[in-house]
């Protein structure tokens, strides 16, 4: 991602979800995390507060184990907390919501670069249970920055 393109994004995070960010919001990365220099990471550095969602095996993930994660992080939360999702994260997110009880917490949700659950990277061994996108609606309000 561009410099420029990591400040619009960090210029739209807030505004686009009526969110204070000084406030709960929890970080769902990508797989194998994100490294030092990631704008994700870059976001966290200058918010100390927010929570990163924590899967024991990074290089491989399973679904359900994200799934937990996340119902973990949204319970510690409470209400009135933001999504903040990144590639495989948002899968993630979405098969969390299909299954989750603690929806009515979330406040809004910001996807970035939902990958394709179809594509041939979700297929391979670091990544399984993603090959099936829940399709339910999300019960929280969303937003999806895409890439082209």
């Amino acid at each position: 991602m561009m410099q420029s393109d990591e400040r619009a994004l960090a210029d739209l995070a807030p505004l686009c979800c009526s969110h204070d960010v000084r406030k709960k919001v929890l970080v769902i990365p990508d797989i194998c995390k994100c490294a030092n220099e990631h704008w994700l990471t870059s976001w966290e550095g200058r918010h100390p507060h927010w929570q990163r969602v924590q899967v024991e095996k990074w290089q491989r993930v399973k679904s359900q184990a994200w799934v937990d994660a996340i119902e973990r992080g949204v319970t510690e939360a409470g209400k009135g907390v933001m999504l903040l999702a990144h590639g495989l994260g948002c899968l993630a997110t979405a098969h969390w919501m299909a299954q989750s009880t603690q929806t009515s917490n979330i406040h809004a949700a910001l996807l970035v670069d939902v990958p394709d659950s179809r594509s041939a990277q979700l297929s391979s061994e670091s990544a399984t249970g993603f090959s099936v996108t829940p399709e339910e609606v999300f019960e929280f309000p969303c937003l999806v920055v895409a890439t082209v």
